[in-house]
């Protein structure tokens, strides 16, 4: 009877965690999209054309595959959770709060690649867009963010009585410090840059970064344009990936005319 008590409290526990992760991994990847160059709602998009293929690739990312791109995102950390916390419980149970935080690099890069060598673009999605599009280490900074919750769970397995005691308390209060820090420091950097406030640049020479963004602002005007003729003229297989290209390009091009001035 313990033992089944034990059980369905670590599958629980399991179900409380993969929603704490998969939540702040969203948002961390919601807040720090553009500080990195990226566009987070073609990312999201990008994320939705996994299940739902090319009805989510539109040359402006709809709600409707942002939902599903969140939804696919927090399904994904939702579920390696339950593997590594449900399935895998019996063992992950007798690791501290540290053990789990030294373990969370390890378990980002193994469950990024899985995902971005094999489960997309092999079996069972064969969706190679989406690797096309986003390089492996941000999908390895997305489920490190995730990975980076897991120390949680030795607190989230225990009772109220038990969490008293346990000794692992003064870490994880400095842990979720940290994070929560971190969300607020993301969030102010947003702020400000919707104010036009970014951090300084830091180099020698300005002009050369200035020039290579005016070049590659010229070459997304060109890749806008080949995905518009494409977009009118191809069969339907080139289509959707065509209005895809044409988003991002026109985004990227807007961040290069803006900095390179």
């Amino acid at each position: 009877m313990s033992g089944k008590l034990d059980n369905a409290k670590r599958w629980r526990a399991a179900v409380y965690l993969g929603l704490i992760s998969s939540t702040f991994s969203t948002v961390i990847s919601q807040l720090s999209a553009a500080r990195i160059g990226r566009d987070a709602a073609v990312d999201w998009m990008s994320v939705a054309a996994i299940p739902a293929r090319d009805w989510a690739l539109t040359a402006d990312p709809s709600t409707g595959a942002l939902v599903v791109g969140i939804a696919f995102h927090q399904w994904a950390d939702f579920s390696w959770a339950l593997v590594f916390f449900g399935v895998l419980g019996k063992w992950t149970a007798k690791l501290s709060p540290a053990s789990l935080a030294m373990a969370a690099v390890p378990l980002a890069i193994l469950t990024s690649a899985f995902e971005w060598f094999i489960l997309v673009p092999l079996f069972p999605f064969w969706q190679p867009i989406f690797t096309l599009q986003q390089p492996y280490w941000i999908g390895f900074l997305v489920h490190l963010s995730s990975a980076s919750m897991y120390p949680m769970f030795a607190w989230l397995r225990r009772s109220a009585s038990e969490r008293k005691a346990f000794e692992g308390r003064t870490f994880l209060r400095i842990w979720s410090l940290g994070a929560i820090s971190g969300i607020l420091l993301l969030a102010a950097a947003v702020l400000f840059a919707a104010y036009d406030r970014e951090l300084p640049w830091i180099g020698r020479d300005p002009s050369v970064d200035q020039a290579f963004m005016r070049h590659m602002s010229t070459h997304h005007e060109q890749e806008i344009l080949l995905a518009s003729i494409a977009s009118e003229r191809a069969d339907a297989p080139i289509f959707a990936p065509s209005r895809n290209s044409w988003r991002r390009a026109r985004g990227a091009r807007q961040e290069f005319s803006h900095i390179g001035g």
